[in-house]
């Protein structure tokens, strides 16, 4: 396969508003996957709020129903997962898990280190919502996850980009760590008006020390519907797109995703 690997959308069953017809926004996904190429989607599971309570075996149901779903299923630091209970999501087809760790790093710490030996030696992989802030908390253990592939998105939900590259240094020390990749998603938070040029000194500081074989492109749908039109949620910004190789551009949109999930093997 060639096309792109979504490395960050969410699926709802009845959305994410919670408004829709069951299915529905499922299927707009389906119908922008083949106007923009995209053959995978790394899904992430989040169940943060009693609304969305259930969409881990959503989730998990869609990733065995459509082969372009690869489900990763939201951990909870208030109701930490049981090893038993982690190796039978993993069993079932989950590809590995997301924590939202928002400006409290030390929520990682809920879990154990049984649980990161378990994704570790099962090539799992950890999908890490954080600000500049929850990095620079959890930084250290983030770190000792040597062998765990940790994902971290939205590229570090720095916000506003004054003042990026003081207050998020610790995104950019984890370049030497080398299980983590980060997510080239999010723009709109950082500049909602497309091509968010306000989000270039960002994408870029983290380009020069991550490289672009350890960043991967990521839609964030369907909540960045709420901010900008879908041609542009999809859209690889110029400015990005004329720094990069073709062989790098490859890694970013897919290549590099495909590699850690398995799915570059004939």
């Amino acid at each position: 396969m060639s096309g792109r690997f979504d490395a960050h959308i969410h699926l709802f069953e009845t959305g994410y508003h919670g408004t829709r017809e069951p299915g529905a926004e499922l299927a707009d996904y389906e119908a922008l996957r083949a106007v923009h190429g995209i053959d995978d989607a790394l899904v992430v599971g989040y169940e943060g709020q009693p609304r969305f309570h259930g969409n881990n075996e959503y989730v998990l149901g869609l990733g065995r129903e459509l082969g372009w779903v690869t489900p990763l299923l939201h951990l909870d630091p208030e109701r930490p997962l049981s090893i038993a209970a982690a190796e039978a999501a993993l069993d079932a087809g989950a590809a590995g898990f997301s924590i939202y760790l928002g400006d409290d790093g030390a929520l990682i710490d809920a879990f154990g280190d049984e649980l990161w030996s378990l994704l570790g030696a099962r090539s799992a992989l950890l999908s890490v919502n954080a600000t500049p802030e929850g990095l620079r908390d959890a930084s250290e253990r983030i770190r000792a996850l040597d062998t765990v592939r940790v994902l971290i998105s939205h590229l570090g939900l720095p916000g506003a980009a004054a003042g990026w590259a003081d207050q998020n240094a610790s995104l950019l020390a984890l370049h030497t760590a080398e299980s983590v990749t980060v997510k080239f998603s999010g723009l709109y938070a950082i500049d909602p008006v497309a091509p968010h040029h306000g989000a270039r000194e960002t994408a870029l500081a983290v380009l020069e020390c991550f490289g672009a074989a350890r960043m991967l492109w990521g839609s964030d749908f369907a909540p960045g519907l709420d901010t900008v039109r879908a041609e542009e949620l999809f859209a690889v910004p110029a400015w990005l797109a004329e720094q990069l190789t073709p062989a790098e551009s490859a890694q970013i949109l897919g290549g590099t995703l495909r590699t850690l999930c398995g799915k570059d093997t004939p």
